[in-house]
């Protein structure tokens, strides 16, 4: 939660109220210190609904949210259609791979495709002629 007061909506919404007069998740600070058990409570609780059912009564109280989403999610998501942010590149070993584009859309300069991603050691020559060897310093 990027504040107190999110954090106090969200115990709420959480039916987790018990947190808001626990010291270790009063503040931001406590919170940040005892991260790793925090994190253990939220996802026992969120993991009793779905992401829709949370991110609903989130937004309801005014919390900021959004999914995280798989793979197959990311490619159904109604942005990701609207806005054309998927397109297919050809990888040399895995063939045809569906990615995101840049969701950057300028009306009059068009941003480039994306290459693949570079293979293991493609670009090792090239990166180590900028750099002098320790023989040549």
């Amino acid at each position: 939660m990027g504040n107190d007061r999110q954090f106090q909506k969200t115990c709420v919404v959480l039916d987790i109220e018990e947190l808001l007069i626990d010291d270790r998740y009063k503040t931001n600070e406590a919170r940040v210190r005892n991260r790793p058990a925090l994190i253990a409570i939220l996802s026992n609780v969120v993991k009793t609904n779905t992401k829709e059912h949370w991110m609903e009564r989130l937004r309801n109280e005014g919390v900021p949210c959004a999914p995280i989403n798989n793979i197959a999610e990311v490619f159904q998501d109604p942005q990701v259609i609207e806005r054309k942010m998927s397109q297919e590149l050809e990888h040399p070993l895995a063939g045809s791979v569906k990615t995101i584009s840049n969701p950057i859309k300028f009306s009059k300069t068009p941003v480039n495709q994306f290459r693949h991603s570079p293979m293991l050691g493609q670009h090792t020559d090239e990166i180590l002629k900028r750099f002098p060897s320790k023989a040549e310093m």
